[in-house]
């Protein structure tokens, strides 16, 4: 509630949308949402905010470095396809690393 939002609407759209794919049910809870506390909001863009594809981006990275890189492990945590993980590493919207599961 008191959050500033200095990314204005942009940045509320932006959290409110990542915080329903990061549901697991038809109710958004307090850990869904990735304000002060969360890693992604350490960097700012010069607006102040990120797009829905920048926060994807970085939360993906984030369970890659988290998970040594098990993109099998990645895929199942965060209920995306691995061919799609697989596709941002290798156009390098991801940092590569060790990999630890199967292409």
């Amino acid at each position: 509630m008191t959050y500033s939002f200095p990314g204005n609407i942009r940045e509320l759209k932006s959290i409110i949308e990542l915080a329903c794919v990061m549901a697991d049910g038809e109710e958004i809870d307090e850990e869904h949402l990735q304000i002060n506390f969360s890693p992604l909001k350490t960097h700012h863009t010069k607006n102040g905010s990120y797009t829905l594809k920048e926060y994807t981006l970085k939360l993906i990275q984030q369970y890659l470095d988290e998970y040594n890189y098990d993109v099998l492990k990645v895929a199942g945590k965060l209920d995306v396809g691995k061919s799609t993980i697989y596709r941002m590493i290798n156009s390098r919207q991801l940092k590569t690393g060790k990999r630890n599961s199967d292409a």
